[in-house]
């Protein structure tokens, strides 16, 4: 947990973001999106959660940066 990921679902969407929480067969990951927020006119970016289940992703892996 806490450790960078990278996770494409059953649609073939790829997510990147932080590993939050891992329960039993789920696990929760926390992205980075533009969002349209309600009386502005342009979307910010911030923190959102999706949530997967092992069995219904083809894979998770860990993204390593050198820096």
């Amino acid at each position: 947990m806490g450790k960078e990921v990278e996770v494409l679902d059953a649609d073939g969407k790829k997510y990147r973001g932080i590993l939050k929480a891992v329960d039993g067969n789920d696990f929760t990951v926390t992205t980075q999106e533009k969002v349209k927020v309600e009386g502005k006119k342009r979307p910010e970016l911030q923190e959102v959660d999706h949530d997967f289940k092992m069995d219904k992703v083809k894979y998770t892996k860990y993204l390593i940066s050198f820096k």
